[in-house]
């Protein structure tokens, strides 16, 4: 099997994080997501996407950084997939069905700088903090559609 040279997504055609983008350019109005009662199409659902890649910049994550996301299976969750890989930023996905124990364990290894947190699961993410997940972040990013807890 032949190796393939590392190449970083800026310099590749065909990045994970440009195919909203792309696709956004050929349908703009096609319907790209529907999840209860939001739609969205290709167009919004790209500015949802290079909006949170920026703000993840912004927020001070860079190249290779860890973003850790506690989230059930919903628009959000993808708009992060996609803006993380757009910025650069490697995603570790953790799953709500775990315990607090186990998403501080993962929290702790994964080397994440931060965590982003669906509203629901906040209760289970202050859990697992408190069990030891070790966390660096910088700023509290809220996913669209969705407000800061209290506190």
């Amino acid at each position: 099997m032949q190796e393939l040279d590392a190449v970083p997504a800026a310099t590749r055609s065909h990045a994970l994080g440009d195919i909203p983008r792309r696709t956004a350019r050929r349908l703009p109005d096609k319907v790209a997501i529907i999840d209860g009662d939001v739609t969205l199409t290709f167009a919004e659902f790209e500015h949802l996407v290079d909006r949170a890649a920026a703000a993840l910049h912004d927020n001070g994550f860079r190249v290779g950084d860890r973003v850790a996301v506690l989230a059930h299976n919903c628009w959000q969750y993808a708009v992060l997939a996609f803006a993380t890989a757009r910025a650069g930023v490697v995603l570790v996905p953790i799953n709500f069905m775990l315990t607090a124990e186990e998403i501080a364990y993962i929290l702790g290894h994964s080397r994440a700088t931060g965590f982003v947190v669906e509203a629901d699961l906040v209760p289970t993410a202050e859990s697992a903090m408190r069990a030891g997940g070790v966390v660096t972040t910088t700023a509290a990013l809220v996913l669209p559609g969705q407000a800061l807890p209290a506190g």
